[in-house]
């Protein structure tokens, strides 16, 4: 016990001996506390920066997602319009060619599937509010849907074909050009423009009726403009 008391009064004496200004000693124990506390903020801070940065870079590459999904959506009814466009000027040209018929309903079945799933996409993405878009999308599916049961109506039924059969008999007996010989049809404008005339009928005016009214369905401020809200591509200032 004695020993110890000792050590502690020479301890005591060295330190009187080799003490140091007080302000010193102050300084040097908030350096480390300044030190420390310095470290901490700094990685709270660059937690933070750290979590905006990712939040930001996930809001791009949504926005990047959203637009290519809003562009297949667009794309798939632009395929519709499309194939529309390709009897602008009537289905009676496309009707009086069993070839280019073929061609034509395969490209409106295809069309027909795409714009189906264009619809579904549209109607699980966009938000609940954009109900114009939505009934405008809607509106062009349905129209669509009766332009391409009207047409296979009309072909199962048997009348397309039996007109197009009239129609060329006309043709053979006014201007002597062997049915189906379509080379030689198309070289004579007058038998090509007669042949037209001769198969219009009801139902090729009443189709045309419903893809007019669709086509218009497609112009700018009907259709086109509401897409660019999502289309648009902005360079943002961060």
């Amino acid at each position: 016990m004695e020993e110890l008391s000792q050590k502690i009064a020479e301890l005591i004496e060295t330190l009187n001996k080799n003490s140091v200004p007080i302000g010193l000693t102050i300084f040097c124990m908030i350096v480390p506390i300044v030190i420390s506390l310095a470290v901490a903020i700094f990685a709270v801070v660059q937690h933070y920066q750290n979590k905006r940065l990712q939040k930001n870079i996930s809001e791009k590459e949504l926005k990047v997602q959203m637009h290519g999904d809003i562009l297949n959506i667009y794309d798939g009814y632009c395929l519709v319009q499309n194939s529309l466009g390709k009897v602008s000027n009537g289905v009676v040209p496309v009707f009086i060619n069993p070839n280019v018929l073929i061609q034509w309903v395969n490209d409106m079945q295809n069309s027909a599937g795409v714009l189906s799933q264009s619809y579904n996409r549209a109607d699980l993405l966009l938000p609940k509010t954009e109900m114009e878009l939505r009934n405008i999308l809607k509106n062009i599916l349905e129209k669509f849907r009766e332009i391409v049961v009207d047409i296979f109506d009309y072909i199962n039924s048997g009348i397309a074909e039996m007109n197009r059969v009239q129609a060329w008999q006309k043709i053979t007996m006014s201007y002597g050009i062997q049915q189906n010989d379509y080379a030689t049809l198309y070289t004579n404008k007058n038998a090509a423009a007669d042949l037209e005339k001769l198969y219009i009928n009801d139902d090729t005016k009443r189709i045309d009726n419903k893809i007019k009214e669709t086509m218009d369905l497609f112009e700018y401020d009907k259709f086109d403009k509401f897409f660019e809200p999502y289309l648009r591509m902005y360079t943002e200032k961060e």
